[in-house]
Order: structure tokens, then sequence, then C-alpha cells
């Protein structure tokens, strides 16, 4: 085994082949983790940072790697943000992964940047237990924060049995949902997993189109409201439909569109990125209508086995998941002079400053001009219907 470090993405795309292998024999399973991918992230949301990532390799194939930005304050950070994943500690299943990892974190030390921040992280991965036990054998301390957890579909070929686990209040709304719509026409649901680069890129505009009559829209936030953002999506899912990654399902009425699913498709996981649906139809269901419909066809497709909702578990996607994941906030230190009492100094302010916060916003405010990413106040059952696509 030996480090390599690349300095740039010119470096990180001219080894492109061999880090999209080692993603393909990694736990990961986004596909925006592939090399492209991740180059379009850093060049769209940290055009001017610099990017790096530490790689192990052994004879002719990496066998773990960590890509960083450079953050303010002397923090590095792995990329990716609310808007998309894009960077991932990377191991090979088959490899000795204490070695592995052992390698990797002697090759964190010799960064400029005493603490690395991962956000997002699922730390119960073999990859990232395994880093954090060889940054402990080197003194280097490590702090993990839960963010939030995340809802699992566990897909298997027994439809009527996953069925049978819902509430009987879930099965008699989705029927009731479902009817309601086809009184008001035909009702289809479209999907799609084979695209041309244009074609995908039609797609995405379509599902912008149904997101931007959102409450999205009203606030300001949603993707075509978002400057430089319709671009970013757009370069990301004509890659994704060169490597068939990429895939939409839409809710149709009497042939429009009126809710969508957007997601990545890889390792027998689908991974749903965004949710929208047309508030016209709210009191419809549409997005839990589009889940109810989607569900039965992975169940009938061997390809999958899991579908991954990405975004924080609601009580809206709780009931249809069968097990959920915690996702963390993870600091790395890199030096034990610098980096190590940066990272405690987290552990022990944060609770403090997060009750003070608690306590702070408990308190009555006057309206804020500017708090556009807040969902305006809705009717009841609407609430339930949004909340799909609010993390989203």
């Amino acid at each position: 085994m030996q480090l390599v470090r690349y300095k740039s993405l010119a470096d990180l795309r001219a080894d492109a082949q061999r880090w999209d292998d080692l993603w393909l024999r990694s736990e990961a399973t986004l596909p925006v983790l592939r090399a492209e991918t991740l180059a379009q992230w850093v060049e769209h949301f940290a055009p001017r940072r610099r990017f790096a990532a530490v790689v192990v390799e052994s004879e002719d194939r990496l066998l773990a790697a960590l890509p960083i930005v450079a953050g303010r304050g002397g923090v590095a950070r792995v990329p990716g943000n609310c808007w998309s994943s894009a960077g991932e500690l990377l191991l090979d299943t088959s490899a000795d992964a204490p070695a592995a990892m052992g390698q990797l974190a002697a090759g964190l030390g010799k960064l400029p940047w005493p603490v690395i921040v991962a956000e997002g992280v699922n730390v119960e991965t073999i990859a990232w237990r395994s880093l954090r036990g060889a940054l402990d054998m080197r003194g280097l301390r490590t702090a993990g924060r839960r963010q939030f957890d995340v809802g699992l579909v566990d897909v298997g070929r027994d439809w009527a049995a996953y069925e049978s686990t819902w509430s009987g209040n879930h099965r008699r709304a989705m029927r009731k949902s479902l009817r309601r719509l086809k009184s008001e026409g035909l009702v289809n649901m479209r999907r799609q997993c084979d695209f041309t680069p244009d074609e995908a890129s039609e797609t995405l505009r379509t599902f912008c189109g149904i997101e931007d009559k959102s409450w999205k829209g009203e606030a300001g936030t949603s993707i075509l409201r978002t400057p430089g953002m319709f671009d970013f999506f757009d370069r990301q899912v004509r890659r994704l439909a060169e490597t068939g990654e990429f895939e939409a399902l839409f809710l149709e009425l009497d042939g429009r569109p009126i809710a969508g699913d957007l997601g990545y498709a890889a390792k027998g996981v689908f991974h749903s990125h965004k949710i929208a649906f047309d508030p016209e139809y709210r009191n419809a269901s549409p997005g839990q209508v589009l889940c109810y419909l989607q569900l039965p066809r992975y169940f009938a497709d061997s390809s999958y086995r899991i579908l991954d909702t990405l975004g924080v578990l609601s009580e809206a996607n709780a009931k249809w998941a069968t097990r959920s994941y915690t996702v963390s906030r993870v600091l790395l230190s890199t030096s034990r002079v610098w980096g190590n009492p940066l990272v405690l100094g987290y552990e022990r302010l944060w609770p403090r400053l997060k009750r003070l916060w608690r306590r702070e916003e408990a308190q009555p405010l006057a309206p804020c001009l500017h708090a556009k990413s807040t969902p305006p106040q809705r009717e009841e059952g609407q609430q339930e219907e949004e909340s799909l696509a609010e993390a989203k």
C-alpha cells in the first residue's frame, strides 16, 4: 500500500477510471460520488477553493480515498451540501480496512488543514468506523453529532406482505386519495430509467416546473429561482444519463404531470433526491399517491433491493419506511497541536450553544423578512403531503 495525493480536479479526472472503480467496490451507493459528478460539484459550489484528495493505492487499484475542499478558518470540508451529495469516504470492501485506513490517517496528517468536517455521514459504515479508529490510534480526536434519520424501504418480492405492515389509516388514506384523483381524470404513473443527455435535461425542466408551483417557488428557493442551480443539476443529470444512473417518476393526470420524483439508481438502490407536487391537487396527496404507485414497480423488479429516501425522516415518509439510518456531522483532527483543541472545543461548546439557541428560539420574535426557506402555514391535511418534499 502507498499514499497518493491529488492536488487538483485535473488529478481526479486523470484517475477517474480508478476512482469510479473504487466507488463500485465500496459500500457507497450514491452515483454522484463518482469522479466526474464530484468534480462538477466542486466547480459549481467551490470554484475558487483548493481541492485535494488523499488516496491509498495498491498496485493498479485504489483501496481508499477521501476528497476535500478548503474551507474558512483553516477547516477543510468533504464536498457536498443540502443541494447535492458529492464526496464520501470510500473504502474497498475487500481491503484490509485497518491497514488501509491507517495509511489514509497518515496522509490526512500531512494536510495543511487541522480539522476536516463531513456532513451527512453514516458513522456506522465500516469505512468511517475504521478511519476514526485509525485516527484515535494516532492520538487524533474525532467528534460526531447526530443530524437526522433517513428512511429506507427494503424492497422484497412480496408486495402484499409489505403493504400489510402499514397502519389501517395509511392504507385507507392511500386508496381514498387515488380514488379522488381518478374521479378527476385518467391517472398514470410514468417511470423512465433510460435517457439521452438531452432527454434528461428536458425531464429535469419538467420536474422543476412542478416544483416552482409549490411553496418553494413562492419563497424563491426552488431550483428555477435559485441562481445557477438549474445549470448545476442539468450538468449532473446529463452525466448520470450517460452512466445510466438517472431515474425519474411522474404522476400524471390526463397526461399532465402533477407530481415528480427525481433520483439516482445504482447498485440496486433508488435514491429519491427531490420530490415535488402541484399544489392545485394537494387535497388528493399526489406526492403520496406517486409513492403508492411507485413502490410496487420496485417490488416487481429484481434489480432493486432498497429505496433510500435521502431526506429527513418525517411523519409522512416514515409511513413507508421499513428501517432507518442516522447521519451525523463528523469532525476529524489531523493535528494534535491545532486540530485536537478545535475538535475538543466543538464537543464541549456545541451542547451549550445549542441550548442557548433553543432558549432564544423560544422567545417571541418580530417577523423576519428574509426567512424565505420556511414554508408558509398550510391547511390541515396539506402539511403531511408537503413534508415529503420539504426536506428535499
